[in-house]
């Protein structure tokens, strides 16, 4: 009650000495501690109101900013329990981390020099005796450099010198010329469900044109980039009817670092004669006359380059041509070279018609005609 009567005082000196008030409250609570008082002096009288404003500003000052700095304390401490926590976890992943670098770089290194010790060790004959070699009898860094060397080598070059057999002799029947053909992208499409996993889906036309183009106007061979493991159930899925007379797969391809690229001296024959369908630039670089490269087939049921295709390949074939490099590089040159065949079997087409009626329209006789007749008794 003392405080209230002395509050009540103060803004009654206040109010009669010319002065101004304001008055905050807060919770509707009638106490000393919610009175904020603001002394804006109009005169230099009333000293006594004066050092009243000036003392309560003082005290509800330190009092609000007490329980100011008691909640920031609070929060700070928070913060920084949080902080602390977080901070171990990050430094308990951290190390972590750092376990599994350091095990995996032994384990690395570990490997390293297990897999070098084994290319270092000397070679066995058949009954497991030690064969002397040029580095001799135990174990050497340099035999493990130059085995290294090899086994790289054997990834990277075809798997051998002669990826076809030599060209059958009479009587049996050789086919003039040899189609080399990639399935991914030309023949079937790989395509990932989560049902069904990876299945290849097979391009319209594949059954006409295995006919069209096999034995005996072509030699079919499948030179693809898959492994044997993928490529053998798709062939076999593909060709029932075996039009397809050999079969080449990822080990008979050069590997340059980035992509298998096929090399067709590798094959045993004339290049004059060879003709490679392929959807990729890269894989066909080594002889790009030799290659006819198409767009890779997107999936679409209504496609039809596989009849234009065995039609090109047809009209080649019954042509007789020497050296078939001369017309792949023709067509090659334009960016759809089946549109531009197409284009060219229409104008042949008008062409012959137009010969054709020529031939079957009758000619007008000349009144010299009956004169000629009596010259020739």
């Amino acid at each position: 009650m003392s405080a209230l009567r002395s509050t009540c005082l103060f803004k009654r000196i206040l109010f009669n000495k010319g002065t101004s008030i304001k008055c905050d409250f807060y919770d509707n609570t009638r106490s000393i501690t919610n009175f904020r008082y603001f002394y804006r002096p109009d005169t230099l009288r009333s000293p006594l109101g004066l050092c009243a404003c000036v003392f309560f500003r003082r005290s509800t000052d330190r009092l609000f900013h007490s329980r100011s700095v008691i909640y920031n304390n609070s929060v700070t401490s928070d913060s920084n329990v949080n902080s602390e926590k977080g901070d171990e976890k990050k430094s308990k992943w951290k190390k972590y981390g750092e376990y599994f670098m350091w095990f995996t770089l032994a384990s690395f290194s570990a490997g390293c020099v297990y897999g070098a010790y084994i290319l270092g060790l000397p070679p066995t004959d058949p009954e497991g005796n030690v064969v002397e070699d040029e580095f001799g009898k135990g174990f050497s860094i340099r035999r493990s450099v130059a085995t290294f060397k090899i086994k790289k080598q054997e990834m990277e070059e075809p798997s051998r010198k002669k990826l076809l057999p030599e060209p059958l002799q009479p009587p049996f029947v050789q086919p003039p010329y040899t189609l080399v053909m990639e399935i991914t992208g030309i023949l079937v499409k790989p395509e990932w469900t989560i049902k069904n996993g990876w299945r290849f889906k097979k391009r319209p036309g594949v059954d006409y044109f295995l006919q069209a183009v096999g034995p005996p106007l072509f030699e079919t061979v499948v030179y693809t980039s898959e492994t044997g493991m993928n490529a053998v159930p798709v062939i076999h899925s593909l060709d029932q009817q075996g039009h397809v007379m050999y079969k080449l797969y990822r080990d008979a391809t050069w590997y340059d670092g980035k992509d298998h690229v096929k090399d067709l001296s590798y094959l045993n024959r004339d290049l004059n004669k060879v003709i490679m369908i392929d959807c990729k630039s890269k894989s066909v670089k080594l002889q790009r006359n030799n290659a006819f490269v198409l767009k890779e087939w997107d999936g679409d049921e209504n496609d039809t380059a596989l009849f234009d295709l065995a039609s090109f390949l047809q009209t080649l074939a019954h042509s007789k041509i020497e050296d078939v490099r001369t017309v792949l590089e023709y067509y090659m040159q334009f960016d759809d070279p089946i549109a531009k065949f197409r284009e060219n079997q229409l104008l042949l087409q008008e062409e012959q018609e137009r010969q054709r009626q020529e031939q079957e329209k009758p000619k007008q006789k000349s009144p010299f005609d009956f004169a000629k007749s009596f010259r020739k008794r």
